[in-house]
């Protein structure tokens, strides 16, 4: 008892008690706080996946970044700077690529325009034929040695955005250095090509 008491009438022990009061207090309003700001803004947004990128935006990324290599924009009769071997390899990746994203660009496009699947399916299975054949002989492929009737229009801007970098690369593989020039003149529609298909899509 004389124990209590003495504690209980000491102002040293009183002032503890209030000071350890006081942080427990500090200590819950913090954590009340902390929890508050975390339900608001939640956690940090995680950075977009290739996966969740649209097919047409990944197209015109990497279109947009084939013009920069190329000597942007395709619109310019000008060859890069650099020598044409170099030049080359820079570009014949990003065609390859192009290639590639063309395919589900054209999947959606089909589904909202069932007239040109057969018209795809052509110039998507003739991408195994890019090393293979030359541009003449690559282009008969795509009409099916001119049995199919000609795509419709929206039809073709979509189909070129695969046709025009298989074509560019068929020349290079063909012709090499000296082909550079032509192969920047079949690109140079794409940029248009391109517009007409988002004009399609929205």
């Amino acid at each position: 008892m004389s124990g209590l008491n003495e504690t209980a009438g000491n102002p040293a022990a009183d002032v503890l008690r209030g000071a350890r009061s006081m942080r427990r207090a500090l200590a819950a309003v913090w954590l009340a706080v902390l929890a508050i700001g975390g339900a608001a803004c939640g956690p940090p947004a995680p950075p977009p996946q290739a996966s969740d990128v649209e097919p047409l935006s990944a197209y015109a990324a990497s279109a947009a970044a084939l013009r920069a290599d190329a000597g942007a924009p395709f619109q310019s009769p000008a060859l890069p700077e650099g020598s044409s071997e170099a030049r080359i390899a820079q570009i014949e990746p990003l065609l390859r690529e192009l290639l590639e994203l063309g395919e589900p660009v054209l999947q959606e496009f089909a589904a909202q325009h069932p007239d040109c699947v057969d018209h795809f399916t052509l110039v998507l299975d003739a991408r195994a034929l890019v090393d293979a054949l030359g541009p003449a002989e690559l282009a008969r492929v795509w009409v099916h040695d001119g049995s199919m009737p000609p795509p419709p229009a929206r039809c073709q801007h979509a189909q070129d955005l695969v046709v025009r970098p298989a074509l560019a690369l068929a020349v290079l593989n063909t012709r090499g250095a000296a082909g550079l020039e032509r192969a920047l003149d079949i690109l140079r529609p794409l940029t248009a090509d391109l517009a007409a298909v988002e004009q399609v899509y929205r």
